[in-house]
């Protein structure tokens, strides 16, 4: 039996935060610009759809998974909890389980993660948090 290593890391994620919300983490952010800065067009650009990483711990391979299940996600589904449950759906059958995955707009969290099997990302206002422990 192999031992696993684990990370912890807190988040909050606020739209009423115009820096997208604060966390601590332990590796360092990824993207630069705010996902929750306010637009003034109406219509949504295809900029504004455009995943942005916060943070990760993962393979390339399963990165650009949670990505492209993230965008589907988006444009399928009108509810967080469907999101949410589409997403782990797909990566509880694709990378074995036991997956978590947080999808909305205000939250907060305090995760231990498996290594390699974690990523914080947001696709407009959206944030997604996925996550294997088990």
């Amino acid at each position: 039996m192999s031992k696993t290593s684990q990370s912890t890391y807190s988040f909050s994620t606020s739209a009423k935060t115009s820096g997208g919300g604060g966390f601590m983490s332990k590796t360092p952010l990824i993207g630069t610009s705010s996902p929750l800065s306010s637009s003034t067009s109406s219509s949504k650009s295809k900029k504004d759809k455009e995943p942005i990483i916060k943070n990760v711990d993962m393979t390339e391979d399963m990165q650009e998974r949670a990505l492209d299940l993230g965008m589907e996600a988006y444009e399928k589904f009108n509810t967080e909890k469907d999101r949410g449950a589409y997403i782990k759906k797909a990566f509880d059958v694709e990378f074995d389980t036991t997956w978590h995955v947080v999808v909305g707009k205000h939250f907060a969290s305090f995760v231990t993660h498996e290594s390699k099997c974690f990523i914080y990302f947001y696709i407009g206002p959206m944030a997604f948090l996925i996550w294997k422990s088990g």
